[in-house]
């Protein structure tokens, strides 16, 4: 096995978790028996919590879809919440991954 770094977003912070991944017991599976959802199949660094694509997806049933925008907002509001994240083209696209996988699978 093998540890992972794991950037969490949750509604209200952001956490940073070390997964200690394995055959038997992915990451993946690690993440969503704690009801968070991870962006890569194999070796993910983020994972937004369940109920926060629940609202994104509700939201977009209202809006546009853009997931530009919305990670723009996020990175905006976690910045001003203390929570530095290091790029914000790769938040897109990895909670744009999250976040595409979560509707095909729900």
């Amino acid at each position: 096995g093998r540890t992972l770094q794991v950037t969490c977003i949750l509604f209200d912070r952001v956490e940073q978790i070390q997964l200690r991944a394995c055959a038997c017991s992915s990451a993946p599976s690690q993440l969503m028996s704690t009801g968070l959802f991870a962006c890569a199949p194999i070796a993910p660094s983020l994972a937004v919590d369940l109920r926060l694509l629940h609202f994104v997806k509700t939201l977009f049933v209202c809006l546009t879809p853009n997931t530009t925008v919305w990670c723009e907002a996020l990175a905006v509001f976690l910045q001003e919440h203390g929570y530095g994240l290091t790029t914000q083209n790769n938040l897109r696209r990895r909670f744009s991954n999250a976040y595409h996988w979560y509707c095909m699978l729900v």
